[in-house]
């Protein structure tokens, strides 16, 4: 074989190998910043409106992640997957290698088919997995919150105790609207 030709199959093959290795390096890799989030009430019933707090998503990787969707799910344990029960959500047009991007809270309604118990409210982004990570295992957040008993606003006391939640900061006012208006609902029955 002639040594130029050797020379150039030599530096074909440095070079692919080159390109292949500079490829598997750059790839995103997102993450939520801001940790678990506050969840407000941290008690609701089911049918009831809880609240998130402002969270951040960030590509600590090497390249632009692309476009990107987040999931808000309702979980039986700490880990948030696609799988649980989905919530809400939102997305991301893209973020360039050390961006971020903050979101603001969430009013998220848990739905009334819940049974009563302890449950996670998570933040999951890239929740369909279209852009490729260096690591898929840090892509969510959860917070423990509980699922009380339905309860119901027959009475005007019923309406002033979900004022008071209020006050101690365990209802949000649009659930002191809804109680006031399911009672009014109610006096129209009498």
């Amino acid at each position: 074989m002639p040594r130029f030709l050797k020379i150039s199959l030599l530096t074909l093959v440095i070079l692919s190998a080159f390109t292949v290795n500079s490829w598997a390096q750059s790839v995103a890799d997102l993450v939520i910043t801001s940790g678990s989030p506050t969840v407000t009430p941290s008690s609701v019933a089911p049918g009831g409106t809880i609240l998130l707090s402002s969270w951040t998503v960030k590509n600590q990787g090497t390249a632009s992640s692309g476009y990107f969707e987040n999931g808000f799910y309702l979980s039986a344990d700490s880990t948030i997957t696609s799988s649980d029960t989905y919530l809400d959500g939102n997305a991301n047009t893209s973020l360039e290698t050390g961006a971020q991007f903050t979101w603001g809270g969430p009013d998220l309604v848990i739905p009334a088919s819940t049974s009563p118990g302890t449950y996670y409210v998570g933040i999951l982004v890239d929740k369909n997995n279209q852009v490729t990570e260096s690591n898929e295992t840090n892509n969510y957040v959860s917070r423990q919150i509980t699922v009380t008993a339905s309860t119901t606003c027959s009475t005007w006391a019923d309406v002033v105790a979900k004022y008071q939640e209020y006050k101690n900061g365990d209802a949000t006012f649009r659930e002191v609207i809804e109680c006031f208006k399911e009672r009014r609902e109610h006096r129209m029955d009498e």
